[in-house]
């Protein structure tokens, strides 16, 4: 949990938080009023209010992967370790919905905020799928580097992307153009909800929290802001 700073000028802090026990996790999604995690034995859920219950609400047995919730909390993109597939599930009840399948191993898996769409990344480049259809709407050819991911700006109109080395950053979504790229060894990692922070890490070692109107001031002195673009 993140606690606002006490006093102006020093950093938030990182506050633990009780969770039921559950081995080998491999990412956890706060999807509405609910903790989603996915772990090597499958996905598993349970209601914020019973964080401290000890158990868990429920159990979906799967194959060793990676989950993914949309912005609105009603489904679950996840993905296998070494597979190119994808399924997606209806929450709460995880119930399976559809399953699409790229062309090489799948990174990542990302709704866009309306969930209208979803990005999957892959070794071949990415795919856009139409989820009203299920059908690939649009490629993106090329190598990204492993462990990439895309993720929306809170209205839409952005991507931060971490593809390739000299083009992470923040993008367009509909012409991909980049609007800002980040220093070397920095990636974003999450946005706010209200879109006027985002998270980077530096190195891999340390978090910053970034305050984008602050930063687009900076810009604008330069005569540098994207949305003159």
């Amino acid at each position: 949990q993140l606690q606002p700073a006490a006093q102006a000028g020093a950093p938030p802090q990182l506050l633990p938080r009780p969770m039921p026990p559950a081995k080998h996790a491999r990412r956890a999604n706060i999807s509405r009023d609910e903790l989603i995690l996915t772990t090597t034995e499958g996905v598993r859920s349970v209601a914020l209010t019973n964080l401290d219950s000890g158990e868990w609400d429920r159990f979906l047995p799967a194959r060793d992967g990676w989950g993914q919730t949309s912005p609105d909390g009603q489904w679950l993109a996840y993905r296998y370790h070494y597979s190119k597939s994808v399924r997606v599930y209806q929450l709460p009840e995880l119930k399976p919905i559809n399953q699409v399948i790229a062309s090489n191993y799948v990174y990542s898996a990302t709704f866009s905020p309306d969930r209208q769409e979803m990005i999957v990344v892959h070794r071949d480049g990415a795919d856009w799928w139409d989820t009203a259809t299920w059908e690939r709407k649009r490629e993106y050819t090329g190598a990204p580097i492993p462990g990439s991911y895309v993720f929306y700006t809170p209205d839409g109109s952005g991507l931060w992307t971490v593809i390739h080395f000299r083009q992470v950053g923040l993008h367009d979504r509909r012409t991909l153009e980049p609007l800002l790229l980040l220093p070397a060894e920095t990636a974003p990692v999450a946005v706010s909800p209200d879109g006027q922070s985002v998270a980077v890490s530096i190195h891999r070692r340390r978090m910053q929290i970034w305050k984008l109107p602050e930063l687009r001031r900076e810009f604008r002195r330069l005569g540098i802001d994207w949305e003159r673009r």
